[in-house]
């Protein structure tokens, strides 16, 4: 008899607030991969393994450990509210690129930032034994670069690219589906 009650009673309060059921989306969407799952798509992709052999052995024979990727900021195409809304996207990618251990990663903005940072000190009259390295620069292997996008649909998608610096060629590339909200 208290089940017959609990069960009503919870039939009674869904019915008034309304319960959380999981909504299914799209086969399209369902589809797509999350941003980590794109970057271990490029891992085993087979144009990318034999450009990341060739990028590597070049970076041990400079004396680099590891091939070296800029990441450039994802730009939003996806409406006119700027790329700031790009921002989490963009972390994301780069901390998904870093875990895969097989690069070192650069980021333009905060390599502006540091620099500037250090600069400053020493105008101010700082001692730095970091110095002797500053103003060095690892030229990139790869370049990897993001554009949000809406669909005629109305779904919001990140198109994901990488160029092999030498050869100047897009090589992988895919479209992925943001997990981050859009409006924060």
């Amino acid at each position: 008899m208290k089940t017959i009650f609990a069960i009503i009673f919870a039939g009674a309060v869904c019915g008034m607030v309304g319960c959380a059921a999981p909504k299914s989306m799209p086969d399209s969407v369902q589809k797509r991969m999350t941003i980590v799952e794109a970057v271990e798509s490029l891992l085993t992709d087979p144009t990318f393994t034999a450009l990341y052999a060739d990028a590597a052995k070049n970076a041990r024979d400079a004396g680099k450990r590891f091939p070296v990727v800029t990441i450039l900021r994802i730009e939003n195409n996806a409406d006119g509210s700027g790329d700031r809304v790009t921002r989490q996207m963009y972390r994301r990618l780069q901390v998904a690129v870093r875990k895969t251990g097989k690069f070192t990663v650069i980021d333009p903005e905060r390599g502006s930032i540091m620099s500037a940072a250090v600069s400053s000190g020493i105008d101010a009259g700082e001692k730095s034994d970091a110095i002797q390295n500053f103003g060095e620069y690892s030229s990139p292997d790869f370049v990897m670069s993001g554009e949000l996008v809406r669909e005629e649909t109305g779904v919001l998608s990140l198109n994901l690219n990488m160029q092999d610096v030498r050869t100047k060629t897009d090589f992988w590339s895919e479209v992925v589906t943001p997990s981050d909200p859009f409006n924060r």
